[in-house]
């Protein structure tokens, strides 16, 4: 269930951990991405994780450990947690108030306390703002939990300020919701064509629901996958066009790619490795010299072809014939290995954004993988 507290309570506990010198690694996998490959040997792990089918069947065949349903917790037990803030503050009134507004959705009081404790404003205003809230009466739980925050953005704006406060919503914070890995401040200003200073500058308004660096080349991540929900199914001035977002990226003027990439080099990409085929040779030092120096740039040109989908049976059709001349072990075959599993891993970068396998694809990939070296 959204909003329960999941990315929460895991931040919490990597960051006491942290400070007691405990923390191994923290790892946040998003929805249809893999494992890293990393191997835990004899250590204690917490993980968090929505209700999906595959966790759940592989914790049946487990029984050394423990569990908790947080969307079956009593409100009583998130009454007692939520009423241990001081009593002083926000006051009692107010903090009944909370209670309320908060069960069942634990979420909702971390996003506040993100929202008020922002440096630039006065932590009372800001609270009774969102007390005040007309989508604090939504009868929609994750409506209740973020969209009274994101109205306090449009607040005194004049109506040019509003739309171009939303506009530069869509342009920045709905390329982060929809990435298929993060991106720092100055990659997004390369994929967007927006300048660094502005992204920053926009950025600061959205700390209470996204991470975001001090560090320019750190990447920018959501706090929390159900304010990727809310944007991607709820009708209101910051909804996110997934379609439309995914299209503006990855949509390159037609003219302009025949201009960079004209109709005998297109052939080429397209159809170089039937010729291999064809000619019963494989050339090994020329593939090998080739794949080397411009593999990303193949996977590019093909992606701007709308032939994506074709690398992975290309790549695979090299490597049968690799290992028939070489053998399993020689070098153009475990680079081919390689390449398999990089595409396999960044199948829907290749095929929406491209541009970001020279960043993120790289950087995501391991540490000895031969692509990133």
């Amino acid at each position: 269930m959204a909003g329960t507290g999941k990315s929460t309570i895991a931040r919490i506990v990597a960051q006491r951990l942290r400070d007691r010198g405990l923390l191994g690694a923290t790892f946040f996998f998003k929805r249809g991405k893999g494992n890293r490959g990393i191997v835990l040997v004899r250590l204690r792990v917490v993980l968090t994780s929505r209700p999906k089918l595959p966790v759940c069947l592989g914790f049946l065949k487990e029984d050394n450990y423990q569990d908790i349903v947080l969307h079956q917790i009593p409100a009583l037990v998130i009454k007692h947690d939520i009423h241990s803030l001081p009593s002083d503050w926000p006051g009692n009134e107010k903090l009944e108030q909370l209670v309320q507004m908060s069960l069942p959705l634990f979420i909702f009081v971390a996003t506040l306390c993100h929202f008020v404790r922002d440096k630039h404003w006065l932590p009372k205003e800001r609270l009774t703002a969102i007390l005040q809230d007309e989508a604090i009466s939504s009868t929609s739980n994750i409506e209740r939990m973020y969209l009274p925050v994101l109205n306090q953005l449009l607040k005194t704006k004049s109506d040019t300020k509003r739309d171009q406060l939303i506009q530069d919503f869509q342009d920045i914070v709905g390329v982060i919701v929809l990435l298929a890995t993060p991106l720092s401040v100055v990659s997004l200003a390369r994929l967007t064509k927006i300048p660094e200073n502005k992204i920053t500058h926009r950025l600061k308004k959205f700390r209470s629901v996204l991470s975001v660096p001090a560090n320019l080349e750190g990447p920018v991540r959501i706090l929390y996958l159900s304010f990727r929900d809310i944007l991607l199914s709820t009708k209101c001035d910051f909804c996110i066009d997934e379609k439309h977002t995914h299209r503006k990226y990855k949509d390159v003027n037609p003219q302009l790619i025949q201009q960079r990439l004209p109709a005998d080099l297109q052939y080429s990409c397209q159809y170089w490795v039937c010729y291999l085929e064809q000619s019963k040779e494989l050339f090994v030092t020329a593939v090998l010299t080739f794949l080397k120096k411009h593999f990303l740039h193949w996977l590019e040109a093909i992606s701007l072809m709308g032939i994506a989908s074709e690398a992975i049976r290309m790549i695979d059709r090299l490597l049968v014939q690799s290992i028939e001349e070489g053998g399993l072990d020689s070098e153009l075959a475990q680079f081919l290995k390689d390449a398999q599993r990089f595409i396999l891993k960044n199948h829907h970068m290749i095929q929406i954004a491209p541009l970001q396998l020279h960043y993120s694809g790289l950087a995501f990939s391991p540490t000895e993988s031969i692509i990133r070296k």
